[in-house]
């Protein structure tokens, strides 16, 4: 169950008192300036008068809260207070972030602690409220409140100790206004990195006609520090989209689908979920609702099989390359086959398709295969794969029997097999070199492209251009660049 959580760090400004003797105004403890050119004397000041207590704010707040019975309904969280009053039923716990630097830092530091302003601040809420207040303290065991890493690797702790499962079930109501500004900068930096959306931050805006009268500080809107948030996952977002790692990207960005009303995060999503369908050859769901593919295109899948292959090479995944660019090949074969002979492809459920020898009769409108009733085995069928397949496609294509390439096809369908039934790493170098005969990956691409064009009777520059999903890869870049939260 998720629980909220108010984290608020305590500076001088958090606490007002009720002073009787200055126009029964509710005047700042920590506020040591003039409020205006008419005053003589600082709020702080006057607050000292009104105790009878001088000393530094370290030493007023601990006065305040060694009479506490005294002062406990003279006394406001003037900073915090409207929030904590607002959010009172959502609160779980509060957690008071205050300054102890005494015999660490030098007198004039420590003359500015927190600690008791802290401790005051927990009783009144302790008080007022039903949940749970617990204070957190700055400055002792070498930490320098000031110093932005050691701030950072506290921060980082304080998260652990209130989230040690690192489960992330909480809400954060971050309200950093108070204390040193290291401290409050490593805060908002490491409450991001950790719980991401989950944190709220609160900002405030002093009011001193409001204070005077007793009524907390205004805070401003809540924002979610997503400006921060985004560069960073924007970021890891490209870096993945780069290795065409879509489940990853689609991952990151899983927050940001809630923002509904943006037409190009929604669009983001639609591409995302179907890049990862086409990421394991689901090339159907993948294309489904973006594309219409015109009945005459048979041809697609194998580029897109094609395309997919060369990113696996890109991945470092020379085996699954290989396979992918054969099997675009073989398997618009295949398709060529299909197209061709519809009416003969027989389909059996959970066969292998094969063509019929049917087509061999007189009455068969494909007279360039009555002569061929030899590739036909003793059940009538050539079976949609391999030599059988191969003897077909030239039959339909005679014209690439004379074409060098298609005369070294068959070299590449032996190394096809060497591979395929041996478990055996695959080097770059025999990849190119030696099964596909090319020197570098560019050839590689040309050669591919070269079998495929010639299959599917198009002109395709390369493969990028015959592939729909290059096209919405590149958009995909595009929106994740151009989204703002």
């Amino acid at each position: 169950m998720t629980k909220t959580i108010l984290v608020a760090t305590i500076g001088t400004r958090d606490l007002a008192l009720y002073c009787e003797d200055y126009n029964k105004q509710w005047l700042n403890v920590g506020n040591a300036f003039q409020s205006n050119l008419e005053e003589k004397e600082s709020q702080a000041v006057r607050v000292q008068y009104q105790l009878g207590k001088q000393g530094s704010f370290r030493e007023v707040t601990q006065y305040l809260l060694e009479n506490w019975e005294v002062y406990q309904d003279k006394i406001k969280p003037i900073i915090i207070g409207k929030l904590v009053e607002d959010y009172q039923a959502k609160i779980d716990t509060v957690y008071l972030i205050v300054t102890n630097q005494e015999g660490v830092a030098s007198p004039r530091y420590c003359e500015k602690d927190s600690l008791y302003s802290g401790e005051v601040i927990k009783k009144y809420l302790e008080k007022n409220y039903n949940f749970k207040v617990k204070i957190f303290k700055q400055g002792q065991k070498n930490e320098n409140p000031s110093d932005f890493e050691e701030m950072f690797k506290w921060w980082q702790n304080f998260w652990n100790v209130i989230d040690p499962n690192n489960k992330k079930d909480l809400d954060l109501l971050l309200c950093l206004k108070g204390g040193v500004n290291q401290s409050s900068e490593a805060g908002r930096i490491t409450s991001i990195i950790r719980f991401e959306e989950k944190v709220t931050f609160y900002d405030f805006k002093e009011d001193e006609k409001l204070n005077l009268v007793g009524e907390p500080s205004i805070y401003t809107a809540p924002f979610k520090g997503v400006n921060y948030l985004w560069s960073r996952k924007q970021g890891e977002a490209l870096s993945l989209l780069e290795r065409h790692d879509y489940n990853g990207v689609y991952s990151i960005l899983e927050p940001y689908y809630q923002d509904s009303n943006n037409q190009d995060i929604r669009k983001l999503k639609l591409y995302l979920s179907k890049a990862i369908k086409w990421n394991i050859t689901d090339f159907d769901t993948f294309i489904s609702g973006l594309q219409q593919i015109p009945n005459n295109n048979w041809w697609w899948k194998g580029y897109e099989s094609a395309y997919l292959g060369f990113v696996r090479f890109k991945q470092g995944n020379n085996i699954e390359a290989f396979f992918h660019a054969f099997r675009s090949i073989e398997g618009l074969m295949s398709e060529l086959i299909t197209v061709k002979y519809n009416d003969y492809v027989i389909f059996p459920k959970g066969e292998t398709p094969y063509l019929s020898s049917r087509i061999c009769d007189k009455n068969s409108p494909f007279p360039e295969l009555k002569n061929h009733r030899g590739l036909f085995n003793q059940d009538g069928r050539v079976y949609l794969y391999g030599g059988g397949l191969y003897s077909l496609v030239k039959i339909v294509l005679p014209h690439i029997e004379n074409e060098k390439n298609w005369q070294r096809f068959e070299h590449i369908k032996e190394w096809r097999n060497r591979i395929f039934h041996r478990l055996k790493h695959l080097e770059k170098g025999d990849l190119l070199s030696v099964c596909w005969e090319v020197q570098d990956v560019q050839q590689w691409k040309n050669k591919v492209l070269y079998y495929l064009n010639s299959l599917s009777g198009q002109n395709y520059p390369s493969l990028e251009k015959g592939s729909f999903m290059a096209e919405y890869h590149r958009q995909i870049k595009d929106l994740i660049q151009k989204y703002q939260p």
